[in-house]
């Protein structure tokens, strides 16, 4: 069984990047058209379509993870 810590500290780092990324980009101009690679520059209408179109594609590998693993 792994170590708690494998997945505690993999976790705040995440959590303390996204708060950061938050942070910096929080008075900053959205972007409402288009495609934009950094996520926290994006409108909360771009951010809740990129959310939807990805869902899909990520149901999908984890049920390719499941059969294809051991």
């Amino acid at each position: 069984m792994p170590d708690l810590t494998t997945f505690i500290i993999p976790l705040l780092i995440v959590l303390v990047f996204n708060v950061v990324l938050s942070i910096t980009h929080k008075d900053t101009t959205k972007v409402d058209k288009g495609f934009k690679l950094n996520y926290f520059r994006l409108s909360y209408r771009r951010k809740m379509i990129r959310t939807l179109t990805t869902l899909p594609i990520a149901i999908l590998a984890l049920i390719v993870i499941y059969l294809y693993a051991d």
